[in-house]
């Protein structure tokens, strides 16, 4: 049995779906975007918690005087 192995994958997948290029470039901008918006929302979420204000500037201070 013979397989076919595109050497572009993402330019025969592309190539495989019926619609017009620019709404093909406009589906993939808002996935993209959709993406890095979770991912910087799921990093914030689950990012250690740091002191903010005048409290991280004491905290630093504290460190490197001992």
């Amino acid at each position: 049995m013979t397989r076919y192995r595109p050497r572009r994958l993402l330019l025969a997948g592309t190539l495989a779906v019926p619609v017009p290029a620019g709404v093909l470039y406009g589906v993939m901008f808002l996935a993209g975007a959709t993406v890095e918006i979770f991912g910087v929302s799921w990093m914030t979420a689950v990012s250690p918690r740091t002191p903010t204000g005048d409290q991280s500037v004491r905290a630093g201070q504290e460190s490197q005087s001992e």
